[in-house]
């Protein structure tokens, strides 16, 4: 089946300016502050979340504060292999090496002899006590007191009073959990000059460099760490250049607006200047670890001298951001399976997204397409896309299973006329493919999508055939060993290499068959029907043929 049914039509329409889009469903969801400070500990391996995401919104259990405890001690490698014992009946079996491991050390006890209730909630109190452990403090040592742990962290800096206040009088979530075990790691141990996340890094080596540093609160060594940049939700401050792309970076993900930045230390250039490219440069960096191609809209800075005030207008809002990110976990986690090649991964996700979702057509047709198509939570969430929102889809997917991707922003031919697109590029094995997720899903006369491999993995010159982009601000796509057609045998040189596969084809009573000739020439293929019918075997057949890229397809093949 091929593009040129009603697909292209469809598949090139221009790519909107406008992504910002509003809730579909009700708002009744927590409002989640410290997605950003998730995705930095997600990245120092401190905090994993579950098959149902980050779950940010959820009340934590005494259970998982004890892994949250182990992994901030650097102890996790010695909890899961050292074979300890603890007396309590209700622990689960993922939760008890930890458990063990605090109850061997002195850190934690049960709710009765023989009982831990690994799933009562866990409190702010009894969470800050655990923090307060990891930094070298201790309540037998006269240090603290656990009903007090706040008060503690109050003392110590650890907290100012903003935060103090707000967990004072708000109801302790994961999302709580999350931001002050992030800021515990910028703090530093009790009578020593090095902060929790540099005794990880550096002394105990259980968290990597180079994690630490993707995490953006490491940069290679105690003089170079940055200072905690965070004092409370909405305030930040930043000396600078780096350090302010981390500012907005956090402020991004956490879908603040609008925000401060003190920068009366500020030591770069023009602030104002440097706030447009750090702000790209965050983008870039969210893009990169997240795949949401495109967080924000637009933004308004005002600057009266020692500190910035920035209001962004979103592309999502934090619900649909949440329910996004899960969603995209369920994806992988159904498709994506131990053991696959990083090209069947692609192709996993390539096929999931057509099989899922649809072009907009109807909306399209009634020139009234909504901003939440041009997104991935218009294709994976709600099931329709355009093209923007199917390269983003795919971007992000390919993010969470562990493929190198980007977003090609380019225009598309259709009846002679160029219209704005957008696709991927995907890395395998360190060189590029040109991929067309949108162009691949084609909508036949019927109005059934169809699954179609034209736009799987082509190279630059390939695709240079009917799409244009900018190729110096891309990698070069000069590969064909993982082209779908290359890939699985279905090409061939020139005309007598198609005779000779059509003829095994319909030897074998072959439904269907596509097959890429690489030296095409059309007027090769003006009588197809002599080949078809010479062997007398086949009853009626259908048929198109992409002139372009040389793809013949043969279906709907009835044999006598």
């Amino acid at each position: 089946m091929k593009r040129f049914f009603i697909m292209i039509l469809i598949g090139i329409f221009l790519l909107n300016s406008c992504y910002l889009f509003y809730p579909e469903e009700s708002q009744g969801a927590s409002y989640i502050e410290h997605q950003a400070e998730a995705e930095a500990l997600y990245c120092l391996g401190i905090f994993n979340g579950s098959e149902k995401g980050f779950e940010l919104e959820r009340i934590p259990t005494r259970a998982e504060g004890a892994v949250m405890l182990v992994r901030l001690l650097g102890q996790e490698d010695c909890a899961l292999h050292a074979e300890l014992t603890h007396p309590f009946q209700d622990v689960p079996d993922w939760a008890n090496p930890y458990v063990a491991y605090l109850y061997q050390e002195g850190l934690t006890g049960g709710t009765s002899s023989t009982t831990f209730s690994p799933n009562d909630s866990l409190s702010v109190e009894q969470y800050m006590s655990f923090l307060l452990r990891a930094l070298a403090y201790s309540e037998t040592g006269g240090d603290f007191t656990w009903h007090e742990s706040l008060k503690k962290a109050l003392q110590l800096g650890i907290l100012d009073t903003a935060a103090y206040t707000q967990l004072n009088s708000t109801q302790f979530r994961r999302d709580e959990m999350v931001w002050i075990s992030y800021l515990a790691l910028q703090s530093k141990l009790k009578n020593q000059d090095y902060t929790l996340l540099e005794k990880l890094v550096e002394k105990d080596q259980v968290i990597s460099s180079a994690a630490a540093a993707a995490s953006g609160l490491y940069t290679g060594g105690t003089s170079s760490l940055p200072p905690q940049l965070i004092s409370s939700p909405g305030v930040y401050s930043a000396r600078n250049a780096l350090q302010l792309q981390w500012v907005l970076e956090t402020a991004l993900l956490n879908m603040e607006t609008p925000f401060r930045i003190y920068v009366n230390n500020y030591t770069g250039g023009d602030v104002l200047d440097e706030f447009d490219s750090a702000l790209k440069a965050a983008q870039q960096s969210i893009s990169t670890k997240t795949g949401i191609a495109q967080i924000y809209k637009r933004y308004h800075c005002l600057y009266s001298g020692d500190e910035l005030e920035a209001s962004i207008e979103y592309v999502y809002n934090d619900k649909q951001y949440l329910t996004l990110m899960k969603k995209v976990k369920e994806i992988v986690n159904e498709v994506i399976h131990a053991g696959m090649s990083d090209y069947e991964k692609e192709k996993a996700l390539h096929d999931y997204i057509i099989n899922n979702a649809e072009y907009d057509y109807d909306n399209f047709l009634r020139g009234s397409i909504p901003a939440s198509s041009y997104t991935a939570y218009g294709v994976l969430v709600l099931g329709r896309g355009v093209c923007q929102g199917y390269a983003e889809a795919m971007h992000i997917l390919c993010c969470e299973a562990g493929l190198k991707s980007l977003v090609v922003q380019g225009t598309s031919v259709f009846e002679g006329k160029w219209y704005k697109h957008a696709w991927n590029i995907v890395r395998l094995e360190g060189q590029y493919y040109q991929l067309d997720v949108c162009w691949d899903d084609v909508i036949a006369p019927s109005g059934d999508g169809a699954l179609s491999y034209t736009y799987f993995n082509l190279n630059d010159q390939d695709m240079s055939k009917d799409h244009s982009w900018n190729k110096q601000q891309y990698p070069a796509c000069t590969a064909t060993q993982y082209n779908y057609y290359v890939y699985n045998q279905q090409q061939v040189q020139d005309y007598q290499g198609f005779k000779t596969y059509l003829d095994s084809a319909l030897a074998h009573q072959a439904a269907e068959l596509t097959v890429r000739v690489a030296n095409f020439k059309r007027s090769d293929y003006g009588d197809l029907g002599s080949l078809m019918f010479r062997s007398g075997k086949v009853h009626r057949y259908n048929y198109c043929i992409d002139e372009g890229l040389g793809i013949v397809s043969i279906y709907n093949i009835v044999y006598n």
